[in-house]
């Protein structure tokens, strides 16, 4: 099976890219043809309408990925952060969810503004490293889903880092993670503290747990 690796900036990202010069060239073109103080209100009330969540989305996506790319075949996948690469079996995903806008579900009508088409893959995997691989590295709406892949509609969809809620009737030594986190040595347990937003509450409380079991901490 073909190897794809995918890294900033992607082809969609160049396109989205474009897509806001061409419109900024546009916009700013009327505006020095009707100089006119209304005309420069109303462009700047469009620039905030049109390009405010464009802006916010793009900016959420590329602190998250800038330095980010990853290597993926449907066996295997190897996610390179920050000069850190880690390899992964597909088997070993444990979520995946694909997160876009409204505008890719049937039915929705309001496909041409800026921002339909971000969005982003959230992947888990099953000792609790989790990544958000944005549009702005990978053509999402193109690149095929791999099996058990769900779909997520948002109107924006910004990058959620909420955490599974861990019900307090199970204790932490009973969970699989934390018996798959046993086997760490004391530096990956540190490395999981130190990556917090790559990981849920319950692998970094699982974490702090052990490493402070062996008084580390």
């Amino acid at each position: 099976m073909k190897t794809e690796t995918y890294k900033f900036p992607s082809r969609e990202f160049k396109k989205i890219g474009i897509v806001h010069l061409v419109f900024l060239v546009i916009l700013f073109g009327f505006c020095i043809y009707f100089y006119d103080e209304k005309v420069f209100l109303i462009v700047f009330l469009v620039l905030v309408i049109f390009f405010s969540p464009s802006v916010w989305l793009f900016m959420d996506y590329y602190l998250e990925n800038r330095n980010t790319s990853f290597i993926y075949d449907f066996k295997n996948i190897s996610i390179i952060k920050n000069g850190k690469r880690k390899d992964y079996l597909y088997s070993d995903i444990e979520k995946s969810i694909y997160h876009l806008t409204l505008s890719k579900r049937k039915g929705y009508v309001y496909e041409e503004l800026l921002f339909c088409d971000f969005g982003y893959w959230e992947v888990e995997f099953k000792n609790g490293d989790r990544y958000f691989l944005t549009n702005l590295i990978h053509d999402i709406h193109k690149r095929k889903k791999g099996k058990n892949t769900k779909i997520k509609y948002r109107v924006f969809p910004y990058i959620s880092r909420k955490d599974t809620v861990i019900k307090p009737d199970i204790p932490l030594e009973k969970k699989s993670l934390y018996q798959k986190y046993v086997e760490k040595s004391n530096f990956e347990l540190q490395e999981i503290l130190d990556r917090p937003h790559l990981y849920r509450e319950e692998a970094l409380r699982i974490a702090k747990l052990l490493l402070e079991k062996r008084k580390i901490i």
